[in-house]
């Protein structure tokens, strides 16, 4: 038997809250002008999320947006995607709060991960037309990361996963360090500092992003999923 190939990769998902509500109270009619409202923030998402400049790919589906992305065992390069990645990521998720969340309402939220995926097929088929009839992005094949992101995203405020934030799971985090500690210039720096668990990604002496989470971290165990989970409530950049 063939053995796949296994790619380690990071994934993130995230998701509009509350936009179902928006459609149920229409009967699922998008002639119903009060849909119109999803349609606003579903861009918000679009224009935030597609970075050209980030590392990976990015799916949107519906009021979904999946990213990922693969580490290629050089700890120099992926450290960099890595650090270069979350720049983006969490100045997007937070533009898309600014502007989506009312009070204690609405929001995006989302959980950061680490797993690995398989290949087993080609991107996408396409007719003789040149048209493609099935979109199948090799990325997202059996991609484990995404598959633990989704799980623990949904599984919402009975696994204390609540409000429009951003969670970092602990193999995430673990693997960050990993490769961080490989690479020549790059290391991890974690403490405790007002309140919060810093994450602080350091080149040579400058820290370019630190992750400043809840203190108290989440343990979760659900769906064979047995981890920690980490609230991020703010961050510093360095984007010199």
């Amino acid at each position: 038997m063939e053995e796949p190939k296994v790619i380690d990769c990071f994934c993130a998902w995230c998701d509009l809250l509350g936009y179902g509500k928006i459609f149920k109270d229409a009967k699922w009619d998008l002639h119903d002008k009060s849909c119109y409202a999803n349609f606003e923030r579903i861009k918000n998402v679009k224009d935030l999320l597609q970075n050209p400049y980030t590392s990976g790919r990015t799916l949107l589906l519906n009021d979904g947006v999946i990213k990922t992305f693969d580490i290629e065992n050089d700890p120099n390069h992926d450290i960099t995607k890595i650090v270069n990645f979350l720049i983006q990521f969490v100045k997007g998720f937070d533009k898309i709060n600014e502007k989506d969340k009312i009070g204690d309402s609405y929001g995006i939220r989302g959980v950061f991960t680490y797993g690995q995926r398989y290949e087993y097929t080609e991107y996408n088929f396409m007719t003789t037309t040149g048209e493609i009839s099935v979109y199948f992005p090799r990325e997202f094949q059996m991609n484990t990361a995404f598959s633990k992101a989704n799980i623990i995203e949904e599984s919402g405020s009975k696994h204390d996963v609540k409000g429009p934030f951003l969670y970092f799971d602990l193999f995430a985090l673990k693997a960050i360090k990993e490769i961080a500690n490989k690479s020549d210039s790059h290391s991890v720096k974690e403490y405790k500092e007002d309140g919060y668990y810093c994450f602080s990604i350091i080149r040579i002496t400058n820290p370019m992003i630190t992750l400043k989470f809840e203190e108290d971290s989440i343990p979760y165990n659900n769906e064979a999923i047995e981890t920690t989970l980490y609230k991020l409530l703010d961050y510093d950049l360095d984007e010199a």
